[in-house]
């Protein structure tokens, strides 16, 4: 069974953690039956164009294991990246599977308003934007965010089980709007939305490596009472679904 782990980090961290550097990641990961992770660097919170440039060789090294999450800060735009030119062709040119953005910890407001310059070129890609959500304490500033940038894949990472009433109009609604299950320890509510709700489309599989481990998220979509296909949905298929409607060779 292929999984793909949507949510995985690289390099130091403010404590001690299960691994540091490439070889351990995939020694972890093949613990876990994981065949592909979606990783950003830690340090490229600070030093975005030096640790984005990294992943993108650590990508290349990795024989398909590991697809590059690059974070970009919206004060530096472009300058977040290696290489020259615009956000558009600097994106094109490193082609990563996802990026990430921290609106909360590096304290500004996540809408058209103040980041349209980065939050557009990401819409024109159809490139992933991963969440934590602690960067997103807020929720209801997600509809407007999806509406102003409908081809934008929102993934909200980490969603906690006591966020069912907001998660849930999210994804019945917004066909943009992604979530892990990893730490939604609940298969009745996983049944109910794939079920009952949206199906299992919008839902992903990220474990919060190397902060988290994979175990309960996994238990929770291998054990869970839906069909086959949902489960291929969750731990992969949907991923490769939008890794393939990126749109970096259209002009």
């Amino acid at each position: 069974m292929k999984i793909i782990d949507v949510n995985v980090q690289l390099g130091p961290a403010p404590k001690p953690t299960r691994y540091r550097d490439t070889e351990g990641l995939l020694h972890f990961l093949d613990d876990y039956r994981i065949t592909t992770a979606v990783v950003s660097h830690s340090a490229a919170q600070m030093v975005p164009w030096q640790y984005n440039a990294e992943m993108s060789d650590i990508t290349a090294a990795s024989k398909g294991r590991i697809q590059s999450c690059y974070v970009l800060d919206p004060m530096l735009a472009e300058k977040s990246l290696p290489g020259e030119g615009t956000l558009l062709e600097r994106l094109r040119a490193c082609r990563p599977a996802a990026v990430r953005l921290l609106p909360h910890t590096q304290r500004y407001p996540l809408n058209a308003f103040f980041c349209d310059h980065v939050l557009g070129a990401l819409d024109e890609l159809r490139l992933p934007l991963l969440l934590d959500a602690g960067e997103v304490p807020d929720l209801r500033d997600v509809p407007i965010l999806a509406q102003d940038f409908p081809h934008l894949p929102i993934v909200i990472l980490r969603c906690y089980f006591n966020s069912s009433r907001t998660l849930t109009p999210l994804l019945t609604k917004l066909k943009n709007v992604y979530i892990d299950m990893n730490i939604i320890i609940d298969t009745g509510y996983l049944e109910e939305l794939v079920n009952e709700r949206c199906g299992s489309e919008q839902l992903l599989f990220g474990s919060g490596l190397p902060h988290h481990v994979p175990a309960g998220g996994l238990a929770m979509v291998l054990y869970s009472p839906i069909a086959q296909q949902h489960k291929d949905n969750i731990l992969s298929a949907n991923w490769e679904r939008l890794q393939g409607g990126l749109r970096y060779d259209h002009s």
